[in-house]
């Protein structure tokens, strides 16, 4: 058995490693790598570990896709290897040891997050690390296990906020199953001091900054940043996520999970999360890292459904629907086919991909979208700062309207001899305006009534960047806004735009 995991680990990591540079860098991983020159407690809009990561793995390996890339592949790989560890805990043999792996590597939602680097690639490990060791935890009777939970669940919070909904709903699943006595033993106190522990920090980095990050969320909750969702629909997404295919295994998990009552507690917290990620509108693939849980507990219900007479040809059937609705979906989970050709492929199988986001339109899904044309948009930038009189050349600030534009002039703008960006989006707003008054801006992506709205004397048309399978909000016109009053630096605080 031990031969067929590391098979599925192996290949699942080779398979990212083989695809981790066919396109370019994404969006947020540029924002990342300049995040990472900036090393904080905190950040606006994220945790901090997965950035002091990504500083340790820049001193060591680099900046190029292969190596920020690496660490995510083998997330992908660690995941498999817990999934099947759990589904040994739950009693499944090798079939359903098996299966509970195939469904993972087959998933979708875990391809796309594995290919780039970010928590999300991450989370997983750390929220199925507790869930395996609470699990052990019951078996054995070893409530000492809980204090690597508490370890875990500190490290887990500092690379995602969102592991806070996990432990909530972990201890109510607890309150409402045989399991609630775990919560009130001396190794419960020592893990929630451990965790406090790890995470305060960054709580103090909260504190004495007002509080950013529930500013953030405030602002996307007014502005109907994410796509609204119904609970029919957050549920159907999470069965495309996941691969339509495996949907009959991680829903028998669900059921063997709500069914066993020592394991009770799994079941009711997969139940409360469900409902409280879609009470609060969150994003579909929130929901995503709890799951290899029900992939395990699946293959644990077929193990006993066979083992008790169930059809054997029924292992074939599941085996190759999961196989089979994989292999339809890789390609638009990663980057297998040239632009051209997925488009063509999205096409013929007449799939819109969802949106997760207000106002993300393009030719490619959004995970690919917003690979391209970051090197353009910084080389046409390059000319026009290049061709700015000499006068003007020394002072002229580069402002740009979101994060992914700034961390790609701050990647690809050095070796073109470009300035860093300024820009009041997120963590580059902390940054500030880095001494520019703002005599002359090249401005990307703000109109020309935004630019006199913010006082400048005079506006000159730029060139246009429009790269064909970026984004639709990525084609714009670069705009030159010279003798803008009052300064930038008076003006900064009305620049922040955190959502």
């Amino acid at each position: 058995m031990r031969r067929t995991i590391g098979v599925f680990a192996a290949a699942l990591f080779l398979v990212h490693l083989t695809t981790d540079n066919h396109y370019d860098y994404f969006r947020d991983e540029l924002y990342f790598i300049d995040c990472a020159h900036h090393l904080d407690w905190g950040y606006v809009d994220f945790a901090p570990l997965t950035i002091w990561i990504l500083r340790a793995i820049e001193i060591l390996f680099g900046d190029s896709l292969h190596a920020i890339r690496l660490l995510p592949a083998l997330a992908a790989a660690i995941k498999v290897i817990l999934t099947a560890l759990i589904a040994i805990e739950f009693d499944a043999d090798g079939f359903g040891i098996a299966i509970a792996c195939l469904c993972v590597v087959a998933a979708p939602v875990y391809l796309v997050v594995d290919h780039q680097f970010g928590a999300n690639a991450f989370e997983p490990l750390f929220w199925m690390g507790i869930a395996y060791l609470l699990i052990r935890t019951i078996r054995f009777d070893s409530p000492q296990l809980l204090a690597g939970c508490g370890l875990l669940a500190g490290l887990g919070i500092e690379n995602k906020i969102t592991m806070l909904f996990f432990l909530a709903t972990i201890v109510a699943g607890c309150v409402m199953s045989p399991a609630r006595g775990l919560l009130l033993t001396r190794w419960t106190a020592l893990a929630i001091l451990l965790a406090v522990i790890c995470f305060l920090p960054t709580l103090l980095w909260q504190y004495h900054r007002d509080w950013p990050t529930l500013q953030m969320f405030e602002n996307v909750r007014r502005l109907h940043k994410n796509a609204d969702l119904s609970g029919a629909d957050f549920i159907w997404r999470q069965a495309m996520m996941l691969n339509v295919g495996s949907a009959a295994v991680w829903i028998a998990g669900l059921w063997f999970l709500l069914r066993e009552a020592r394991w009770r507690a799994f079941g009711y917290a997969y139940l409360v999360l469900l409902a409280i990620l879609i009470a609060v509108g969150a994003k579909d693939y929130y929901l995503a890292p709890i799951h290899p849980l029900l992939f395990a507990a699946g293959g644990a219900s077929l193990s006993r459904y066979f083992l008790g007479g169930g059809a054997g040809w029924t292992k074939y059937a599941l085996s190759f629907v999961t196989v089979a609705g994989g292999l339809v979906a890789a390609p638009l989970a990663l980057p297998l086919l040239s632009p051209a050709e997925l488009i063509r492929y999205q096409a013929m199988l007449r799939i819109n991909q969802p949106r997760n986001q207000t106002g993300q339109e393009g030719p490619l899904p959004e995970h690919f979208g917003d690979e391209f044309g970051w090197r353009e948009m910084a080389a046409t930038t390059a000319r026009v700062y290049h061709g700015l009189p000499p006068d003007e050349r020394g002072h002229a600030a580069i402002l740009t309207k979101n994060y992914g534009e700034a961390g790609a002039i701050d990647f690809f703008g050095p070796p073109l001899g470009l300035p860093p960006a300024i820009s009041g989006h997120q963590n580059y707003w902390l940054w500030g305006p880095r001494g520019y008054a703002g005599d002359v801006i090249i401005a990307l992506q703000f109109s020309r009534d935004e630019l006199l709205r913010m006082g400048c004397a005079s506006i000159e048309d730029g060139p246009t960047v429009a790269h064909p399978y970026a984004m639709a909000e990525e084609h714009f016109r670069l705009e030159i806004c010279r003798g803008i009053r009052p300064a930038l630096a008076a003006q900064w605080p009305s620049l922040k735009r955190w959502y």
